[in-house]
This record gives C-alpha cells, structure tokens and sequence, in this order.
C-alpha cells in the first residue's frame, strides 16, 4: 500500500468519524427546563407546528389555529440594540384572536449592557373585532445573577388570573442561561403550569385545578412558545 493511498484512507476515516460525531451529536434530546415538583410526574403536551417558519397552522393540546409572527434584533454600530418582534395567532373554530409585541432597546458601555427599555411583551385578544377583556402582560425586571432577560408578569381571562415568570435554569446545568428557555406558572401562588422553550418543539406541563384555569394556561403557554424571541438569538 503506498503512502498516498493510505493517506487517503486516513482521510476518509476521519470524515467518517467526524460524521457520526455530529449526528451522535444531533441526535442527543436538548436539556429540559428544571421542572417544579408539582410537575414532575405530569406527561407534558408537545406543540405541533412547523419548525422555523413565519406562519402556519398548530396544535397545543385542544387549541389548534393559523399563527403569523416575525422578529429582529438591529445593532446599531455594537452601541445600540432594538429588540422587536410581533405574533398574531386565530383560534379556529372558536375564533379567538391574539396581537402580540414585544419591545426592547439596550445600551452598550465597554463591557457594560444597559436597558433603556426594559424588554416588554404584550399581547391583546379580541373575537370577530371586538376586544376581549384578558391580557398578558411581561416585563424585563432587574436580572437575577447570570441572566439578562428574567421577566415577570401576568396573563389574565376569564376571572383567571396566572403569574408569569421567566425561567433560565436547565436540568444538569449549575448556571443560568442568559435568555429565558422556559417560563412557570402559577395560580393563586401555587405552581400549576411550566412551559419548555429550549427544544425545537415546546412543551408545556400543567396540573390546573378547574377547566377555566386550564383554559388560561393553554392560552398563555401558545402566546409563549409562538414567540420568536430575539434574546434567544
């Protein structure tokens, strides 16, 4: 065998190597949010939509519909970013609609980021062009230690009112991410609802204590997990 024959066939193995590495890699499930008891036994619902697309239809657990939805992040000369991103979904067939925004712009100083708008999502919900009286509600806050976007907020329909908080810790990992990968819900203090942002179907575990309470957690995690998040990017 000559030298260059055995060369190439060096060469060859180590393609191969380096192909089955990245498809082991791949392959590998990506790292679930760090669920909350109470939730840890639930069998979580998966959404059913097209991955990476600007619109088209989905699936979470009773609520199916068309979605729409876009985002950026502009950065102007490394000093400046302006975060912006917009969703719109329609219940079929109830008919029920949602506007979404979200907002945000951050400072750069050397190493230094500062908010000069603390990042804002907000979505409204009207049915045949009529405004309905439930809103979620999410706003930027001071970040917890290693995080940059933890949010705070609420969603509320129906005499239902959730309290909605960011998460940024995944199962095995000591640190907290940057930006959100999931967010937890609770009702009346008590956790009845999380939703995993982190792969590239989102997932959401609930244990609801009424259909009403139900209803509300399906409707806030789609708001959720249709949006393109530009702190994820």
């Amino acid at each position: 065998m000559t030298s260059k024959t055995s060369h190439a066939m060096a060469m060859q193995a180590a393609a191969l190597a380096a192909t089955l590495s990245l498809g082991a890699c791949a392959s590998l499930p990506a790292a679930r949010i760090e669920l909350p008891d109470p939730l840890a036994t639930v069998a979580p619902l998966t959404m059913e939509s097209p991955i990476g697309v600007a619109r088209g239809e989905f699936r979470l657990g009773d609520l199916q519909g068309s979605f729409e939805r876009q985002a950026s992040r502009l950065d102007l000369f490394g000093k400046l970013a302006q975060d912006r991103a917009l969703v719109s979904y329609t219940l079929q067939p109830d008919g029920l609609r949602a506007d979404c925004k979200l907002i945000g712009n951050t400072a750069t100083l050397g190493v230094l980021q500062l908010p000069l708008k603390r990042a804002n999502y907000a979505c409204t919900f009207s049915r045949e062009g009529q405004p309905l009286s439930q809103r979620l509600d999410l706003k930027a806050e001071d970040a917890a230690a290693g995080t940059r976007e933890e949010r705070r907020g609420s969603f509320v329909a129906g005499g239902v009112t959730l309290e909605v908080q960011s998460l940024h810790r995944v199962e095995g990992s000591p640190l907290p991410l940057p930006a959100p990968v999931g967010y937890v819900m609770r009702h009346q203090g008590k956790v009845v609802a999380a939703l995993d942002l982190n792969d590239v179907r989102p997932r959401l575990w609930q244990r609801t204590p009424d259909a009403a309470t139900s209803t509300a957690v399906l409707q806030a995690g789609l708001a959720l997990a249709l949006l393109w998040d530009p702190a994820s990017r």
